[in-house]
C-alpha cells in the first residue's frame, strides 16, 4: 500500500475517532484480541487503534491480531509489519486458539463474508462459525473480558417480505435452511443463539452487530461483491457487467460509518442484544448503482446485463436490503451520513493510485 492510499486511510481513522469521542479512552493501556485482522472491516479497526496510540494515547492499547495466514500476504496490512503494539498472530480459530493471556476486549470479525467465498467451501463455512465463536466464548467465561463484539451479518434475516422492509432486529427472519446460502446465513442465526445463551448462563459483556453491505478501501476487487465487480470493471475500463437483472436493491454503509457504530456498540452495556449497523438511506438498485458508478469513471464506459456463470450464486439471495437502524441512532447514538456518491468516488480514487496488488490479496 503506497503512502498516498495510506493517508486516505488515516484519514478515515481520525474522523472515526472524532465521531466516538471519549469512549476511546477506555482503551488506553488495554489490550484488545481482533480475529480475521486481514478483512476489510478487521484491518480498519487495527489502523484506528495504531492512530490512536501514536496522536492519542499516552499509554498504548497493545492487539492482538489474528490471521489465517502468514502476515507476508496481506499487503493491505505490511504498514504494521513491525508495529511494537501489535502482535499478529497465525491461527486457524477454528480448530485452535492458543492465546496464554489476558485480553480485555475481543473483536471476532473471522468469517468468509463473500458468497463467492462461503458458496465454494460450505462445510468449512459452518465449522469455522460455529468452532470460531465457541471458541471465543470459551475463552471469555474464563477471563474477565469487559466487552466482545461479535460480527453477524444483515443476511440472517433471508429474503423479508415487503412488510419489514426496512428490516428492524426484531424481525424474525424468511430463511430457506437447506437453501446454498445457509451454510453462512444459518449458521450466523445459530451464533447469535449461541452468545445470547453463554451471555444468560456466564453473565459473559458480549454484543452482537449485523453489519449491512459496508463498503470500503481494502475490499478484495475480486470479492464477488457488486461493488467490488464494478470498481474492477471500470478501472479495467471495461462495460460495467450487471450478473442478474440489476432490479434488485440495496444500501450501501462506507466503512467509516460502519465503524463508528462498531466501536460504539463494542463500548455499551447492551449485552446479549443486536443492532443493525449499515445506512437507511439511499436504496438503491443495481442497475441505478451501475449507472453511478460508469458517472463516477467517466470514461464513456456504459453497464450491460450478463448471466451468472454460477447458478447458485444468487439462488435465495434477498430482493431488497434496506436496514432499520432506529435502535442504533436511539441507544448507540449512531448517525450514518449519506454521501454515497462522495464515498464511492473516494474507493474509486484509492485503487487507482495502487491497485493492482489487492486484487488476489
Amino acid at each position: 500500500m503506497n503512502k498516498e492510499q495510506l493517508e486516505i486511510i488515516i484519514n478515515d481513522c481520525h474522523s472515526i475517532i472524532k465521531r466516538v469521542g471519549n469512549d476511546f479512552n477506555k482503551l488506553q493501556g488495554k489490550k484488545i484480541l481482533i480475529t480475521g485482522s486481514s478483512g476489510m472491516l478487521a484491518s480498519y479497526f487495527l489502523d484506528t487503534i495504531n492512530v490512536l496510540n501514536e496522536c492519542y494515547f499516552k499509554v498504548p492499547c497493545k492487539v492482538i491480531a489474528m490471521i489465517h495466514s502468514p502476515l507476508l500476504n496481506y499487503k493491505r496490512l505490511e504498514h504494521l509489519r513491525n508495529n511494537p503494539n501489535i502482535k499478529f498472530i497465525t491461527q486457524d480459530i477454528s480448530k485452535s486458539f492458543d492465546i496464554n493471556e489476558d485480553v480485555d476486549y475481543i473483536i471476532h470479525a473471522a468469517s468468509k463474508a463473500s458468497p463467492k467465498y462461503y458458496l465454494n467451501d460450505t462445510l468449512d463455512t459452518i465449522y469455522a462459525n460455529l468452532n470460531g465463536l465457541k471458541t471465543i466464548l470459551e475463552y471469555s467465561t474464563n477471563n474477565s473480558v469487559k466487552s466482545i463484539l461479535y460480527f453477524s451479518s444483515g443476511e440472517i434475516y433471508g429474503n423479508p417480505d415487503e412488510d419489514n422492509i426496512p428490516t428492524s432486529e426484531v424481525y424474525e427472519g424468511k430463511v430457506l435452511c437447506t437453501g446454498p446460502r445457509a451454510c453462512y446465513t444459518e449458521t450466523k442465526r445459530f451464533c447469535e443463539t449461541l452468545l445470547m445463551n453463554y451471555v444468560i448462563n456466564y453473565k459473559i459483556h458480549a454484543k452482537i452487530v449485523r453489519p449491512w453491505h459496508v463498503f470500503g478501501p481494502g475490499m478484495k476487487l475480486n470479492d464477488g461483491r457488486v461493488i467490488a465487480d464494478f470498481i474492477s470493471n471500470g478501472l479495467n475500463g471495461e462495460d460495467i457487467k450487471i450478473l442478474s437483472s440489476g432490479l434488485a436493491t440495496r444500501t450501501f454503509c462506507y466503512i467509516t460509518d460502519a465503524h463508528v457504530g462498531f466501536w460504539k456498540l463494542l463500548f455499551s452495556n447492551y449485552d446479549g442484544e443486536a443492532f443493525n449497523i449499515g445506512n437507511d438511506n439511499p436504496e438503491i438498485s443495481v442497475r441505478e448503482l451501475a449507472s453511478l458508478m460508469c458517472k463516477l469513471f467517466g470514461n464513456n464506459i456504459n453497464y450491460i446485463l450478463k448471466k451468472q456463470n454460477d447458478a447458485e450464486y444468487l439462488n435465495n439471495a434477498p430482493l431488497r436490503c434496506c436496514p432499520n437502524i432506529d435502535k442504533a441512532k436511539k441507544l448507540l447514538n449512531y448517525n450514518p451520513e449519506e454521501k454515497l456518491e462522495e464515498w464511492l468516488l473516494k474507493m474509486i480514487r484509492w485503487y487507482q493510485i495502487g491497485v493492482k496488488q489487492y486484487e488476489n490479496n
